[in-house]
């Protein structure tokens, strides 16, 4: 069975956000004033430049494929996340002596902020990009009856 069309289309706007957002991920800290731009706060780091970085990428992903993109945005972000804190988690196990779950739990707690920021700059890339999506004279993405 052959995808449809809109199919094809999310699933090249996936791959070109997440392959845009390593490459940003990657160019950013070599960009003079960029890096060390985190700011510690009470309840963690922020990025603003990863952000940045996060909205253009989904931003992308939502021109190519329009407003069905946006909860794609989410989810690839937020898979992104599962995986950093896993790793931070099984990383501090033997230095903490804890459990994988309080390590995990207190990775969470430390990154919630970053995390959330991360997440709406995900949705609001992707839905600006949607909109830009709607200027072009493509067909639509969800086929109307």
């Amino acid at each position: 069975m052959k995808p449809t069309p809109a199919t094809r289309r999310l699933l090249l706007a996936a791959s070109v956000a997440i392959a845009s957002q390593w490459l940003l991920s990657w160019l950013l800290p070599r960009i003079p004033g960029v890096a060390g731009s985190d700011l510690q706060t009470a309840a963690g780091w922020l990025s603003p430049a990863s952000y940045v970085a996060v909205a253009l990428a989904m931003g992308v992903g939502g021109w190519i494929a329009g407003y069905r993109f946006v909860p794609f945005a989410v989810s690839i972000n937020l898979l992104i996340w599962l995986v950093i804190l896993t790793v931070l988690a099984e990383m501090s196990a033997p230095l903490t002596e804890k459990p994988f779950l309080r390590n995990l739990g207190a990775s969470l707690q430390f990154n919630a902020l970053g995390m959330t920021c991360s997440l709406l700059a995900a949705a609001a890339g992707a839905a600006i990009g949607a909109w830009l999506h709607r200027g072009r004279n493509l067909p639509p993405t969800v086929p109307t009856p």
